[in-house]
């Protein structure tokens, strides 16, 4: 294929492969328990008991591989890791999605999938633990890919480390490390996307010679002042009046009100409408719907109400007028850090009030003025009203092979993320790509 032709074909595959990714989407039918000693599992972990560590701690380790200075140790479990889990969470550098409760659910609901099998992994540097990698071996097609544990599903990974833990070890030795222990137990690849940086823009441990720039930036912002000083800042005056007005419009149109679901009832009812406004969403504008299936739903739920409603990972925020919910928003939040991870809206007769828009400014209004919070990102993909809250700020993924068969994947995988990045980044070829997605949706109807 060339010229046009090409292009076309090129910017077809980019508009479904969102599609494909998630055609491995669970149903109940895909749910099964993986162990090391079913000889029935469809991709096992090799066995490996010569590499059991000695000490009492880590003496439950399937796999462990040192490399200089780094020792890593991987375990199916996260019993035994819960206290250094939380040190590491309380004292340390973790991300919102590497958080302790974030991973249960996912080990509760996804993690279940026959195709996943989940490895946590331990990183020790002179003989004491220095982090913590909630990690996966995911089967794509033929290959086993070491990924983070759902990392489908987040907008950003971070691990889990100690402070001045690069200190402890020179970043060669944990990407051989890294290598050697993805091959251990099987994996072709190695694939750690959307890396984001430490506080303050530190760096990240993992960022390290094998990393690559990802395909989507992260919309971020440092906060600082009272939420009226970030409106200002961050909008002009017409686009403020214009926001206020919409919000107007809302508020007369019937009963008004914003919510903090704090009730199963009301997590109910909004998660509800959230799922169904993005399958609208996906049916009209060829959206990919990362919340489908029953699973995806069910890691939802859960992030919304365990260990309990008042300290769950995930909080559900929702507008509702005249007795219908009209948006949903679902944060994050940390002391600090304010993380939107996914937003919906309704189509209907209020569409035109842009709810969504209205919910966003009102959380952040009410999270702002708990006090703390000196970070917002509103996660990745880029949308106009990211922009007019926050800046993009450039991620990185971790990609290395273990295999020949894995180097075959990985020259595929660099050569079609340079193609995204160049699409997605092109103001004229990324909305030939929306277009293509609304003409399918259209056509799949």
């Amino acid at each position: 294929m060339r010229g046009r032709n090409a292009s076309t074909h090129c910017l077809y595959f980019i508009a479904i492969s969102d599609r494909v990714h998630r055609s491995n989407a669970l149903s109940p039918n895909h749910m099964a328990k993986l162990t090391l000693s079913d000889p029935m599992s469809k991709a096992p972990f090799p066995p490996d008991h010569s590499a059991v560590p000695e000490q009492s701690f880590q003496g439950r380790a399937f796999a462990q591989l040192q490399a200089g200075r780094v020792q890593l140790f991987g375990f199916r479990e996260i019993e035994g890791l819960e206290e250094l889990w939380q040190d590491l969470e309380t004292n340390g550098t973790c991300g919102p999605y590497q958080r302790l409760e974030w991973i249960r659910s996912w080990l509760t609901t996804l993690g279940q999938n026959a195709a996943t099998r989940p490895v946590m992994v331990s990183v020790h540097a002179r003989g004491r633990p220095v982090g913590l990698l909630p990690l996966a071996v995911t089967a794509k097609g033929t290959f086993q890919i070491l990924t983070f544990a759902g990392q489908n599903y987040v907008n950003q990974n971070t691990g889990l480390w100690a402070d001045n833990a690069e200190a402890e070890f020179d970043p060669t030795e944990l990407l051989a490390a890294l290598r050697g222990l993805a091959g251990k137990i099987g994996a072709d690849l190695v694939q750690l996307n959307n890396l984001a940086s430490g506080p303050g823009g530190s760096d990240n441990p993992l960022y390290l010679a094998a990393c690559i720039p990802s395909v989507h930036p992260l919309f971020e912002t440092a906060l600082s002042g009272s939420f009226d000083e970030l409106f200002r800042q961050t909008h002009k005056k017409e686009s403020r009046k214009k926001l206020l007005r919409k919000e107007r419009g809302l508020r007369e149109s019937g009963a008004f009100s914003i919510e903090k679901a704090s009730s199963s009832l009301q997590i109910e009812t909004a998660l509800s409408a959230f799922f169904a406004q993005r399958s609208a969403r996906e049916k009209n504008a060829g959206i990919p719907n990362a919340f489908g299936s029953k699973a995806e739903q069910d890691f939802v739920r859960k992030l919304a109400s365990e260990p309990d409603i008042g300290t769950a990972p995930l909080s559900v925020w929702s507008l509702n007028v005249a007795g219908k919910v009209r948006a949903v928003f679902l944060t994050v939040r940390t002391a600090s850090h304010l993380s939107g991870y996914a937003i919906s809206f309704s189509e209907d007769d209020l569409s035109v009030y842009s709810p969504g828009l209205v919910l966003l400014k009102n959380v952040l209004q009410t999270e702002m003025q708990t006090g703390g919070l000196l970070a917002l990102d509103l996660g990745i993909g880029d949308e106009r009203y990211k922009r007019s809250w926050t800046n993009p700020v450039q991620l990185k993924d971790l990609v290395c092979a273990t295999s020949a068969k894995g180097t075959i994947a990985l020259t595929a995988l660099k050569a079609l993320q340079a193609v995204k990045t160049r699409v997605r980044r092109s103001k004229k070829l990324w909305p030939m790509v929306r277009k293509m997605r609304q003409r399918l949706a259209r056509s799949s109807k």
